[in-house]
């Protein structure tokens, strides 16, 4: 897993309930998460941290990803991770600045209802922009085939 916030953490924690290992590729060297995530990854035996580096190059052999080629921030030596595949979460922050705040949660996400409506009639939302626990394609492809439904029953 690639980062350092709170998306990346909980994945990794994900990951380390279904995987043997986890690695976190972090470019900083503290996370910048809630300390509760921390805590809990921190004491997860099943998860490695590795500070202060960066993604470098992907490693790739018949096809298939076998490891990634990391550096060090500082001495900007190399050195590779082995790994079966690669979870980047950089950057997950929502782009919704340009919203009236009242439809906002605290960190920026959307507020809505099951049917995908916010609190100002006729505005749906949907995708990794909405206050959820899983950010996943699925889950967005979800939001939005229910919004759209939603959006079409307000229309008739």
């Amino acid at each position: 897993v690639i980062g350092g916030g709170n998306s990346a953490l909980e994945e990794s924690l994900y990951l380390a309930s279904i995987a043997n290992k986890v690695t976190i590729i972090i470019r900083r060297d503290e996370f910048r998460a809630d300390a509760s995530v921390v805590d809990k990854v921190k004491a997860n035996d099943k998860i490695e941290i590795i500070y202060k580096h960066i993604p470098d190059k992907l490693i790739i052999e018949d096809d298939r990803i076998v490891g990634l080629q990391i550096k060090d921030v500082d001495t900007l030596e190399n050195k590779v991770v082995d790994c079966a595949g690669i979870f980047p979460y950089i950057g997950a922050d929502p782009s919704t600045d340009f919203l009236d705040k009242s439809i906002l949660d605290e960190r920026g996400y959307i507020k809505c209802n099951d049917d995908m409506s916010t609190s100002i009639k006729g505005i749906y939302a949907a995708g990794d922009c909405i206050e959820k626990d899983l950010r996943q394609v699925v889950t967005a492809c979800n939001d939005g085939a229910i919004a759209a439904n939603s959006i079409s029953k307000l229309l008739k």
